[in-house]
């Protein structure tokens, strides 16, 4: 038997929300851990600890696993995926990803839990779907403890991933 967490490892908070159809809205993780991106640059964000948010392409999961080494360059985070849209192929949805995470201090001083910004998807057969994540660049970022990405719809949370930032070079998966 492993020594992490059993099946509740994942944490998948599916609440129902209504869209226009009156159809439930939901959501799950689709993946999580440590990944890369086939392409990423740097959008500035002031919200953001380092001053800016990195914006990648294609993400590729390297280790499943939610216990993260808190390591400069290291990204990693989960991929989510919203069903049941009523919106037509080719249409945004919007959505609110959620960071927290430990105190972290931004570039004006001020010690930040929590980092939220909307974000939008392409929606194809009623599903979009998307990746939340984090980019360890600077040393106040690497802060063990317990941080959580979420993804909200219309002001209700569809799901989270939970994980565990250590401090540490080893990786295992799940």
């Amino acid at each position: 038997m492993s020594n992490y967490a059993p099946l509740g490892v994942l944490l998948l908070l599916i609440a129902g929300c209504s869209d226009r159809t009156g159809v439930d809205v939901a959501g799950k993780v689709l993946n999580y851990g440590i990944l890369t991106y086939s392409e990423e640059k740097a959008v500035e964000d002031s919200t953001m600890p380092s001053g800016k948010r990195w914006r990648g392409q294609d993400p590729t999961f390297i280790v499943r696993t939610n216990r993260v080494p808190a390591r400069i360059g290291l990204h990693f985070g989960a991929q989510f995926e919203i069903n049941n849209l009523s919106l037509k192929d080719g249409e945004n949805v919007t959505v609110t990803v959620i960071h927290r995470h430990p105190p972290i201090p931004l570039q004006n001083g001020v010690m930040s839990t929590i980092h939220e910004r909307l974000g939008t998807r392409p929606v194809k057969n009623g599903r979009a779907v998307g990746t939340a994540g984090w980019y360890f660049e600077r040393e106040s970022e690497l802060v063990p403890g317990q941080w959580e990405f979420s993804l909200a719809y219309e002001g209700r949370t569809l799901c989270v991933q939970q994980f565990t930032v250590f401090s540490g070079q080893d990786v295992k998966s799940n």
